[in-house]
């Protein structure tokens, strides 16, 4: 995902935010958890994510009173990215989201037996572990 900020504002239980990149090329914060985004908080998962900003990487949690919070204090104020990593996914393209051979983001996700396939129809794991983002490499 590429943009000024993500933002989950719609109430709901049981999310999970997983294998997921968050590029952000903005002074804005990563994640924000808009206010009352949330039926019940404890269901909420977001982990083995990147994040990504040159700028350095911030989160809001609206709910909390968290505004431009570093990420190892959103790690251990919240419990929630205990195995996301902040680093850049170096993109063969950022128009196509595709990974270059020596992105960390390769076989650097965990399984999820609901995602078979990525966004082009290409089975995931296609040797290894599955990627993040999008698309699944070949490596």
């Amino acid at each position: 995902m590429i943009s000024n900020e993500s933002a989950l504002h719609q109430a709901g239980t049981n999310v999970y935010i997983r294998n997921n990149i968050l590029y952000n090329l903005t002074n804005r914060p990563m994640e924000v958890i808009a206010p009352h985004a949330m039926t019940n908080y404890a269901t909420l998962h977001i982990d083995h994510n990147m994040y990504y900003n040159p700028n350095g990487v911030t989160f809001e949690w609206d709910d909390k009173n968290i505004y431009g919070m570093p990420f190892a204090t959103w790690q251990k104020t919240t419990g929630l990215d205990k195995y996301t990593v902040v680093a850049n996914p170096l993109y063969a393209s950022t128009s196509t989201l595709t990974l270059s051979a020596n992105s960390p983001a390769i076989n650097a996700g965990i399984v999820l037996p609901s995602v078979t396939h990525d966004f082009n129809g290409v089975a995931r794991p296609t040797s290894g572990s599955y990627d993040l983002g999008a698309y699944q490499s070949a490596q």
